[in-house]
């Protein structure tokens, strides 16, 4: 596919999808060339055909719109009716996405969520009622900005399972992994800026950047083997060197997708020669079915990677308590998180330490690798048995995420909507990109309880998937 029609094919994707609705200004032509890593002279091509096909219009002095008036109208002829029940923007599939988490009826094939069985509720009261009644004053008060000195000390031990050393006063606790991502990027990007993402990526990478203002770079990343170190080094080697990078080198969300060591060496000597800096979300890392923990990039590059990290899919979902190790950018970090989060709840913090300090987390870690690889196995039977045949599957080698790619011919976003009505929630792939790909793909997450009503869930799905491939609407 020549430059220019890959610029084409991104705009009326754009389109189809709602992004771009009819009337929109386009972004420049330097802006497109810019993002895409192509030349102006491509871009313009695409434009001027696209100008030409009646899709877009040139206003003088002003830029390229979506064409608001289709030309069939314009010239007195009838235009084609538009199928409007066929397109759903992203907005939509986000709403009822939200709408759908309040429904206590629902079965969870694909949400975000762990399983709240997998986890030590039980001890982990214990724990708090333990901290209220030993320190009632100061679990009930402001934490005046600081992070709780005991889980800092028993955090930076618990990075040594990884090989990452780092000193106490690298490690700001946030309020979970959300929190220490925008706070890391508001440390090093402004408003404008470009930040390269792998696509798909984890969605609240996209919605970080969209709430900071700055531009995603994405880069490709495969199911097998994570971010393609080659595109990245295409655009910075052709002047497009982003602020920074963001991404999950350890079974990223949602492919569970691992870089070989080799790849990650490369992208760190890489990001070092063209002084990128680089935010790790390590959330899933301890979560492998090896036989060793895979190590994250931190571990390579102390000071120069930035390590985000959360106890949130661990054992304790409901604390929210992560936490960002930022290198030589620590004390930016903390500034910039200080600026949204003055005080931080203590009780959740001391209970957390206590876990960490009295050794549950070791067994508590054993139990999810052995419960989730199990699942795996399950979910990705399920899939074979019920799904479209020319459904593409890669069990990952650890996390608790599985992505699936339908046949081109099946929109995830329908599939979404009729499992929705039945009460069945799914996440698709669209999701995961801040463009317009990935249209017939989906996430499950193995990570939930694999029960008769998950099976049942999946199954369901499963058929409605094969519906669509069959031509139903």
């Amino acid at each position: 596919m020549k430059k220019y029609e890959q610029v084409m094919r991104r705009i009326n994707e754009y389109i189809a999808l709602g992004l771009l609705a009819a009337g929109d200004r386009l972004p420049s032509i330097r802006s497109i060339a810019k993002q895409s890593g192509v030349s102006t002279i491509s871009v313009y091509e695409a434009y001027v055909r696209l100008e030409n096909l009646h899709i877009i219009e040139s206003r003088p002095r002003s830029g390229y719109f979506v064409a608001a008036v289709p030309r069939g109208q314009a010239t007195g002829k009838q235009a084609p009716p538009v199928k409007r029940t066929a397109l759903f923007t992203m907005a939509d599939i986000i709403e009822r996405y939200v709408q759908c988490g309040v429904n206590d009826d629902l079965t969870w094939v694909g949400s975000t969520l762990p399983g709240s069985d997998y986890f030590p509720n039980a001890k982990l009261s214990q724990y708090l009622a333990r901290c209220a009644r030993r320190w009632p004053k100061k679990v009930n008060s402001y934490s005046m900005g600081k992070s709780e000195a005991s889980l800092i000390k028993m955090t930076a031990r618990f990075m040594m399972n990884a090989e990452c050393m780092v000193a106490q006063d690298e490690i700001t606790i946030t309020n979970g992994a959300t929190q220490a991502i925008l706070s890391a990027l508001r440390a090093l990007v402004m408003p404008g800026e470009y930040v390269a993402v792998e696509s798909p990526g984890y969605v609240g990478f996209f919605n970080a950047l969209k709430y900071l203002y700055v531009n995603p770079l994405e880069i490709p990343s495969s199911v097998e083997t994570g971010l393609d170190v080659d595109a990245l080094a295409a655009y910075v080697t052709n002047g497009v060197c982003p602020a920074c990078l963001i991404l999950s080198s350890n079974f990223s969300q949602p492919t569970g997708s691992l870089m070989p060591a080799e790849n990650k060496a490369r992208l760190l000597a890489l990001c070092a020669r063209y002084h990128i800096p680089i935010i790790e979300d390590d959330v899933l890392g301890e979560l492998y079915f090896g036989l060793k923990r895979p190590k994250p990039l931190k571990s390579m590059a102390p000071d120069e990677v930035i390590y985000i990290s959360s106890y949130s899919k661990l054992f304790a979902p409901g604390y929210r308590v992560g936490w960002v190790a930022g290198g030589k950018y620590a004390d930016d970090i903390r500034r910039a998180y200080a600026l949204t989060s003055y005080s931080q709840p203590v009780i959740t913090q001391m209970a957390t330490a206590i876990y960490l300090k009295e050794g549950g987390i070791k067994s508590q870690l054993n139990k999810l690798r052995q419960c989730y690889r199990q699942n795996r196995e399950i979910v990705v039977d399920e899939v074979k048995r019920h799904f479209p045949a020319a459904t593409k599957v890669t069990p990952p080698q650890g996390g608790q995420y599985l992505w699936l790619a339908l046949p081109e011919t099946v929109s995830a976003s329908k599939l979404f909507i009729a499992a929705a009505a039945e009460n069945i929630l799914i996440t698709p792939g669209a999701m995961f990109t801040a463009g317009s790909g990935f249209l017939n793909c989906l996430r499950l997450n193995f990570g939930q309880l694999c029960d008769d009503q998950f099976r049942a869930g999946l199954k369901r799905v499963g058929q409605l998937a094969c519906a669509l491939a069959n031509g139903a609407d």
